[in-house]
C-alpha cells in the first residue's frame, strides 16, 4: 500500500469512504441528533478544511482508506467498507505510527465502537479512560463519552 498525502480531487472518495464507515460504525452507538448531522456535506467541510493533515492509502484499485493527524491525535482512520478485513487498517496504522515516532499519541474512539476498540488494542494502544468528547458538527456540537486510547510510539 502507498501512502500519500491527500489532493483535491481525492476528496470526493474520501468523503465517501468517511461517511459510510462513519455511519457503519457509529449509527447504533450514538445520538440521533448526533446521526442526522453527519450528512456528505458536512464531511465535505471537515475534509476540506482538514486537507492538508490527510494521508490517503492507495492499492491498485485506488484509495483504500485514510487517516487524519491533528498533532498527537490520529483524529481519524477510516477504511473503504469493501475492503475490512483486507490489511488496509494494519497498513494505515503502520503509516500513522511512523508519522507519531517519539510521541505518546492518542486517539477518542466512541464508547460502544467494540470492532474499532479491538482493532486500537490488537495494535498495542491502551485504553487510558474514558472522557467526555466534543464532536464538531455543522450546528455547533455534540458531546458524547468516549474510550480515550494512548500509546507511546517508538
Amino acid at each position: 500500500m502507498k501512502i500519500t498525502t491527500a489532493q483535491a480531487q481525492d476528496i470526493p472518495q474520501l468523503v465517501q469512504i468517511w461517511h459510510e464507515g462513519w455511519h457503519q460504525a457509529h449509527g447504533d452507538i450514538v445520538s440521533a441528533a448526533l446521526v442526522a448531522t453527519r450528512q456528505p456535506d458536512e464531511f465535505t467541510a471537515r475534509m476540506t478544511e482538514d486537507l492538508p493533515d490527510v494521508r490517503v492509502g492507495r492499492d491498485e484499485q485506488g484509495i483504500a482508506g485514510f487517516y487524519i493527524l491533528k498533532q498527537d491525535e490520529l483524529y481519524q482512520l477510516y477504511v473503504d467498507p469493501a475492503l475490512k478485513g483486507r490489511g488496509v487498517a494494519q497498513a494505515l496504522m503502520a503509516s500513522v505510527e511512523a508519522d507519531l515516532t517519539g510521541r505518546t499519541a492518542w486517539l477518542a474512539c466512541t464508547v460502544g465502537n467494540l470492532r474499532a476498540a479491538r482493532f486500537y488494542e490488537k495494535c498495542g494502544w491502551h485504553r487510558a479512560e474514558t472522557v467526555s468528547y466534543t464532536a464538531p458538527t455543522r450546528d455547533g456540537s455534540v458531546t458524547l463519552d468516549v474510550w480515550r486510547y494512548e500509546k507511546q510510539i517508538g
